[in-house]
């Protein structure tokens, strides 16, 4: 992994768990790579697939390899909030 990436996405994949975490609150299923790419602004979906790699190489989050919607954040429990 390019050190300047690692350094510079330290605040994007901050902002990333957190938008995961909140979506997941709000829906009860996590967001698709597309849905993290508009809520957090990230220009490609490659870019935020390879944000989701070093989270989860990190242990931060899991995820079910070619399964859509299943990232999960680790050491959370959701429920899902009623509006």
């Amino acid at each position: 992994m390019n050190k300047e990436f690692a350094e510079r996405g330290d605040a994007t994949r901050k902002d990333m768990l957190d938008f995961i975490i909140q979506f997941i609150t709000e829906h009860g299923y996590s967001p698709s790579v597309r849905e993290i790419k508009e809520g957090v602004y990230i220009g490609s979906t490659a870019n935020v697939c390879n944000h989701l790699r070093v989270l989860e190489h990190q242990g931060k989050i899991t995820m079910k390899p070619g399964q859509p919607r299943t990232i999960a954040v680790v050491g959370y429990e959701y429920r899902k909030v009623e509006g």
